[in-house]
């Protein structure tokens, strides 16, 4: 999704997200971080905890 970036628009990320099917992301059981033991983000969902299917 737009994970932790801001949207210049957001009205148009919120319609993307509403208008996709999505899933929490099975790379980081959803946390949106990275599973190595570091705060940064997941490098699958970049930190939005979901991926599209």
């Amino acid at each position: 999704m737009c994970a932790e970036r801001h949207c210049p628009e957001p009205a148009d990320c919120a319609a993307e997200f509403a208008s996709g099917a999505w899933a929490e992301c099975a790379d980081c059981g959803g946390s949106g971080y990275d599973t190595t033991g570091f705060d940064i983000w997941c490098p699958v969902c970049a930190g939005s905890r979901v991926v599209e299917v």
